[in-house]
């Protein structure tokens, strides 16, 4: 055989092999796994540890997030990128998302009346004549409706192995104190229990446990993203440290530091379990605070920096172009609206379901309108009967529905309202003191009359 020909078919062979050969070093690449702690608005630093990793090509497998790494992982896993994570974050009102008050023109008239009485916005529940608190602070109705509209996209999705980047969040069943692995359900939902500070936002009930915070029994889920499949784990370290002894001065702090000893040990034994192989970033967020939202921009500058510090270690990680652009690819998802074809209300309360049903300005048989549904919700939640109204996209039959879920109050529907006032006439040098309460019977039947005195 001429020389010539033999050049010809070994270049041909060659040519042949190196689809086999790229495809084996796709599969032979060492899967990465992203493991985001809880921290708070500390946790804004994420997403800036996530553009560096864009940045300088990094792939991402597997994500598991705690807390605010669940919310970041989360929204990242869906396929949102960070820089539209970052304008959410940096938009979005904190205060007014962490309070269930709604505004004056939900309420009934006897419940603007009692709002221009000097009361306090807190209600002592009244069940079977007995006082009764709620189990939280905040209940969390805006926040809920808030992770729903962030994870729209993909609310269909119920498996979060099938999510752009495969996902799980930490929680904590408050009963036993066991970590819970969320990696199926409501995605909205599983990263509302991942980050319910017990005590100050009610327990998220799933499957019948009622979960909390997965900072309490794993801030920093290593373990985890290893067991969804991660051969190389990045953990990012955002946790609240330790108060010194000398900044040891209020009742509050002493709470804090209890929550933080809970979480900063979790924490420890996880980093401990890291390999060689892994890596870990601590960003220096020293000036910022877990409640400090207003910072969100420079704790996410400060990520950023912190990942940007150590690229040689992280573009040891990285693809080529044509590789890196092939994985992003393969992991885009284009958001749909769906086309809700029936509404159940699941209503636990005695209120009437058409008195419910009523109130929704959406209709099925048409895409779904997210803040007509969002307003329908906030005039349920504004009968001030429920301590939670949320929904979810469910399917039956091959068809896509709505399933709203309205809670009733579990400390009781009737209420006491409490309130001082003191003011000065310094002209007439007199001043009035009055005392003001206000209680509160509801419904009185199924169709939400009720009865108050002040």
């Amino acid at each position: 055989m001429p020389v010539t020909i033999k050049r010809v078919l070994l270049a041909l062979l060659l040519l042949c092999q190196l689809p086999i050969a790229t495809a084996q070093q796709q599969i032979e690449r060492p899967k990465i796994g992203l493991a985001l702690s809880g921290g708070g608005a500390r946790g804004a630093a994420h997403v800036g540890i996530l553009k560096a990793l864009e940045a300088l090509r990094v792939p991402i497998d597997y994500i598991a997030g705690t807390s605010m790494g669940a919310i970041i992982g989360g929204l990242y896993a869906s396929g949102m990128s960070p820089e539209t994570i970052e304008q959410h974050l940096t938009s979005m009102d904190w205060e007014n998302l962490f309070d269930d008050n709604l505004s004056r023109t939900k309420h009934n008239m006897r419940g603007k009346i009692n709002a221009q009485l000097p009361l306090v916005n807190a209600k002592l529940g009244v069940k079977e004549r007995e006082i009764s608190l709620p189990t939280a602070m905040i209940q969390g109705q805006k926040f809920s409706l808030e992770l729903k509209r962030l994870t729209l996209g993909v609310s269909e999705i119920t498996d979060f192995a099938r999510l752009p980047i495969p996902f799980s969040a930490v929680a904590t069943e408050i009963a036993t104190g066991n970590p819970i692995i969320l990696s199926k359900g409501d995605l909205a939902l599983a990263i509302q229990a991942s980050m319910t500070i017990p005590g100050v936002f009610a327990g998220v009930e799933i499957e019948n446990r009622l979960l909390v915070d997965g900072g309490v029994s794993n801030n920093l889920p290593i373990d985890v993203v290893r067991e969804m499949g991660a051969d190389i784990v990045i953990a990012v370290d955002i946790s609240t440290p330790l108060y010194h002894q000398d900044e040891l001065t209020t009742a509050l702090t002493i709470v804090e530091q209890l929550t933080t000893l809970l979480t900063r040990r979790n924490t420890e034994t996880q980093i401990a379990a890291l390999s060689d192989r892994d890596i870990l970033i601590v960003p220096a967020l020293d000036d910022i605070e877990s409640a400090d939202f207003k910072q969100t921009g420079e704790a996410i500058r400060i990520g950023q920096v912190a990942a940007e510090a150590i690229k040689p270690a992280l573009s040891r990680l990285a693809l080529g172009g044509q590789a890196y652009h092939n994985y992003r690819e393969n992991r885009r998802i284009e958001p749909t609206t769906p086309i809700v074809e029936f509404i159940h209300i699941e209503n636990q309360s005695e209120l009437r379901d058409e008195l419910l049903s009523s109130r929704l300005s959406i209709h099925s048989g048409a895409p779904l309108d997210l803040k007509a549904l969002e307003q329908s919700i906030d005039d349920i939640y504004g009968l001030d009967i429920f301590e939670s109204v949320r929904y979810r996209l469910v399917e039956e039959a091959g068809k896509t529905g709505l399933l709203i879920k309205a809670k009733e109050k579990r400390w009781g529907t009737d209420f006491l309202q409490f309130g001082l006032n003191f003011s000065v006439n310094p002209r007439l040098g007199d001043s009035h003191f009055n005392a003001s309460s206000a209680y509160t019977i509801k419904p009185l039947n199924d169709l939400t009359s009720e009865s108050s005195t002040s």
